[in-house]
């Protein structure tokens, strides 16, 4: 048994949910999502957003009649995600990060999840059942908008491969250093850019993917997306399909 981990005994076999070829790839898919979350503290932090700031933004939105279920809804989403932010500040303490760490991925996850569904229903009045559907219509009513503030208003219009290139342009221009640790505030902007733009692109690429499998039945990857690209991407956490009651 010597060298032996469940991991790479996973990456031979796969699971009961996973062929061997579908397991993620460790290496990528941790760091990444933790880059990830560390591009955006660091925008975050330099664009001084806040309460007070998110306050400025959305006073010009016009308030629409909202009904008591409604409110109760959005109240309910907003204390579950201070919940989750309650959480991770507690994590912050643990003297062995690695011991919280996916747990701080899928409590910053369901923080960002529960701002998400409070906002949709603030807007519309909508609730949506799963996770899908939650990013689908947040986009759709938040960040196509132009109500999602920097830098959580990124996103992509469509999968197609020019269009993806072409809209990630401004993102990649604000600077193009590597995600490792910011040695002045300016590569910390431009590296933390840099992670949102690898983000989006790969997710791209994985939809593609995916849609090439649905369509042709065999799995086969669609010109020029490579197998090795869309299958190598942040493994997001999968949490049940019933909506958390707080």
């Amino acid at each position: 048994m010597s060298g032996f981990t469940l991991y790479s005994h996973m990456r031979e076999h796969g699971t009961l949910a996973e062929k061997a070829s579908d397991v993620p790839d460790a290496r990528f898919a941790l760091p990444s999502t933790i880059n990830w979350m560390h591009a955006l503290a660091i925008l975050v932090e330099d664009r001084a957003l806040d309460f007070q700031a998110a306050w400025a933004f959305y006073a010009k939105i016009q308030r629409r009649q909202l009904s008591e279920q409604e409110i109760n809804s959005i109240c309910e989403q907003l204390l579950f995600s201070l919940h989750q932010i309650a959480s991770l500040k507690a994590m912050a303490d643990a003297k062995n990060k690695a011991d919280v760490a996916r747990m701080g991925i899928v409590a910053w996850y369901y923080g960002v999840y529960g701002a998400a569904s409070a906002m949709i229903a603030a807007a519309d009045g909508a609730f949506p059942d799963n996770h899908t559907a939650t990013a689908q219509q947040w986009d759709r009513q938040i960040a196509a908008n132009g109500l999602a503030m920097t830098p959580f208003g990124d996103r992509l219009s469509t999968l197609a491969a020019g269009s993806v290139e072409r809209e990630l342009g401004p993102a990649r221009a604000r600077g193009k250093h590597p995600l490792t640790r910011p040695a002045t505030a300016r590569h910390a902007r431009a590296r933390s850019s840099g992670a949102g733009v690898g983000l989006l692109r790969r997710v791209s690429l994985w939809h593609r993917g995916l849609g090439a499998m649905e369509h042709t039945g065999a799995g086969r990857p669609i010109p020029g997306v490579q197998g090795s690209e869309y299958r190598q991407l942040p493994d997001s956490p999968r949490p049940a399909a019933p909506r958390r009651r707080v």
